[in-house]
């Protein structure tokens, strides 16, 4: 009797293997209830956290809303924190480059920590004559100071400390004017000085004037207000206030002050032989400036001594402390005519003062004059790896770059670097106007348009703005704007010829009032009578209100060996238009036929299209 085999699931599991009954979750849970698995394994997980939060630039250091985003890694942070501790330890031991250098170094690992900028920052205002060498890193960083901090008044002060310490009043002026009132005492002080010294005498006045009470107390500063006097006082107060200056010339305590001033005073009043005589003693006493000599050599050329301003020009043997120097030397060198040595000087500056925006677009504008479409090229590019200008002129180097690349004859990369100047921001409206007006004569008259637009509002009042505007307008046939722009013009400067004659052309254009058009270009003719331009203006608003004889009478009196191509297209165009008027059909195609449409507007061409066609056939 055969017995089946019992299968007992107990048992058969017992009878296996361990490694053949353990799956491999189990396998793991067995390593996990191991000691020195578990270790190795907590170590990786923590490794990874590690690396996770200590690598990447996660942390954010800019406050909520700031642009731009300033995010570091913990390696980041940690840096700069080292190196912050290396650069307190330099300074305290006396090595300030030293120190400079790591302050520098901490900031570049972390630049949205203000309290290390600020640390840096006032090691440079305790130094009686900090070096030059830190100028680009201290006034960098001043600035971007009052960015991230929303420019509060300690770090305005501040800032003004450190322009202060390079002389560098124009600076003073643009920071510290728009906060004038809520500045300390100190500061009050500060910037009374850089208004003078920066030759901003109006601003002067009045903001003596309003402080009078607490600049009176300064001996200094009431000097600088005796030197205000002599040129831009009464006439009676003007001749005290000189003798004054002449007195205190030879005061040991204020002689260098009033010699300084006394330039100033001389310049203005162009006296040339006073000028020279305060700079010698300045000279001789080693407290003449850069700038003092600049403005000699520019007296000496007004007078007649081109050739002794040249030579002492070329061979001054001092470089320029602040950008400002910097560029009012190679404006010097251009109005004494030696442009190719301005480019030259400037392009020796850029490394020192590359941080300053001004510098680079007193060299683009050389370049443009001196036709030297490469090195233009090469400066648009130039521009946008400058660290220190943060993209602040991205679309002036596109800009540089359209005129370069158009006059190199590469329309597609002009055309390329011109539309990329709409896409970039951080432009002023003076720059806007400016890269307009270029942009505009270059070819470039739509982009133009787009560069102004955007300040309509902004500039309301602004006649220039508008002026430009309409031009630009024309230029571009952008219709919707010359009406608008031409109008504005008009509004803002009626006694303007020149507004006045565009307000014409957009109603001529548009068909619009023709009564007020032929007013506006009868004032003109009557100033301008030999304005070609300006007369056919003139007839074509006489023939939009149907004094057709006159019209006529006009155009057979022009010469027309003196019309260009625009406005021999103008022109026929009256021709057509009287002829279509008397219904001559033979004469008004053969004026048509002299037509060219490019030089009209687009509201223009499609008139003459609509008339044209409504010539009876087969006439």
């Amino acid at each position: 009797m055969s017995q089946e085999p019992i299968n007992n699931p107990e048992m058969e599991e017992e009878d296996q293997p361990l490694s053949s009954r353990l799956g491999s979750s189990g396998t793991l849970m067995v390593l996990f209830y191991d000691h020195w698995f578990a270790i190795i394994s907590l170590c990786i997980l923590l490794f990874a956290v590690f690396l996770g939060l200590f690598l990447p630039r996660i942390w954010r250091q800019t406050p909520a809303g700031f642009s731009p985003i300033v995010k570091v890694s913990g390696l980041d942070l940690w840096q700069a924190r080292s190196l912050r501790r290396a650069a307190v330890a330099h300074f305290e031991a006396g090595r300030f480059n030293e120190a400079m250098i790591a302050w520098n170094s901490a900031i570049a690992n972390n630049p949205g920590d203000a309290d290390t900028i600020r640390e840096a920052l006032r090691a440079v205002v305790g130094q009686a004559n900090p070096p030059l060498e830190h100028l680009s890193f201290s006034v960098s960083r001043a600035f971007w100071l009052l960015q991230l901090a929303r420019t509060n008044a300690n770090d305005m002060e501040l800032t003004l400390d450190i322009l202060g310490r390079y002389t560098m009043d124009e600076y003073i002026v643009k920071v510290g004017g728009p906060w004038r009132d809520q500045l300390t005492p100190s500061g009050k002080t500060r910037l009374l000085r850089a208004y003078f010294d920066a030759a901003r005498y109006r601003d002067f006045g009045a903001f003596w004037d309003k402080n009078a009470d607490l600049f009176r107390k300064d001996p200094e500063l009431t000097l600088y207000h005796q030197a205000w006097l002599a040129n831009w006082g009464e006439a009676g107060p003007a001749l005290v206030a000189q003798d004054a200056l002449r007195v205190a010339r030879n005061d040991p305590a204020l002689r260098v002050l009033a010699n300084r001033l006394q330039l100033g005073v001389s310049f203005h009043r162009q006296d040339l032989p006073s000028y020279a005589e305060a700079l010698h003693q300045l000279v001789d006493d080693h407290a003449d400036r850069f700038g003092h000599h600049i403005y000699h050599w520019l007296l000496l050329n007004q007078a007649g001594h081109k050739d002794e301003a040249r030579e002492l020009a070329l061979n001054y043997p001092h470089q320029p402390t602040t950008p400002a120097e910097a560029g009012n030397m190679a404006v010097a060198l251009r109005e004494l005519g030696m442009l190719d040595q301005a480019i030259t000087y400037l392009d020796q500056q850029l490394p020192r003062f590359g941080f300053e925006g001004d510098i680079w677009l007193q060299q683009g504008r050389m370049l443009i004059e001196g036709h030297r479409w490469l090195e233009l090229r090469a400066l648009a590019i130039s521009i946008r790896n400058e660290p220190a200008l943060q993209s602040q002129l991205d679309a002036y180097s596109y800009f540089v770059e359209a005129i370069a690349e158009s006059h190199l004859e590469r329309p597609e990369r002009a055309a390329d670097a011109a539309d990329r100047i709409l896409r970039s921001g951080n432009t002023s409206a003076v720059l806007a106007r400016e890269m307009a007006h270029t942009l505009r004569l270059e070819g470039f008259a739509k982009t133009a348009v787009e560069v102004l637009r955007p300040w309509r509002i902004e500039l309301k009042d602004d006649a220039e703005f508008w002026f430009e505007y309409a031009v630009a307008a024309f230029t571009a046939s952008a219709e919707e704007d010359i009406g608008p722009a031409a109008a504005r013009a008009y509004e803002l400067r009626p006694a303007d010829l020149s507004s006045a004659n565009n307000q014409a052309a957009a109603l001529i254009a548009f068909r619009r009032q023709p009564e007020e058009a032929v007013k506006l270009t009868l004032r003109v003719m009557a100033s301008r009578p030999n304005d070609i331009g300006t007369q056919l203006n003139h007839v074509l608003a006489l023939l939009q209100i149907g004094r057709l004889d006159d019209a006529e009478r006009r155009l057979r009196q022009m010469n027309t060996l003196d019309l260009g191509i625009a406005e021999t297209t103008i022109y026929y165009l009256a021709w057509f238009e009287l002829d279509l008027n008397r219904k001559e059909w033979t004469q008004a195609r053969a004026a048509y036929g002299h037509i060219d449409l490019r030089q009209l507007l687009s509201v223009q061409t499609r008139w003459l299209d609509q008339a044209y066609r409504s010539i009876p056939a087969g006439s």
